[in-house]
């Protein structure tokens, strides 16, 4: 975990695929709003079979992080072909980060 940006941090999930990395990304929503009233835009994605570096995966989270701010924000967005209950976001074939 780290500071991306001034506002933006990133998270790295090893062996965490979209559903457990969404879970996690509530719970850190629900924690963070409850011990502050802050509101909390989350982007989340994985590695793809043809990425060619991090920045791959980074630009696409960080798509998806655009998408929940110009949502209405306070929102975790993801993957399209995640399961239709655990999505709001772009499409792609992803796969675990592993």
């Amino acid at each position: 975990m780290g500071r991306y940006g001034g506002d933006e941090f990133i998270i790295v999930l090893p062996e965490t695929d979209i559903m457990g990395a969404r879970a996690i990304a509530e719970r850190l929503s629900k924690t963070l709003q409850e011990a502050g009233r802050l509101s909390v835009s989350i982007g989340i994605a994985s590695r793809l079979h043809d990425d060619q570096s991090m920045d791959d995966l980074i630009h696409r989270a960080d798509t998806l992080l655009l998408h929940a701010k110009r949502s209405g924000r306070n929102r975790v967005e993801c993957p399209a072909d995640a399961p239709p209950s655990q999505r709001n976001g772009a499409s792609g074939n992803f796969v675990p980060l592993r």
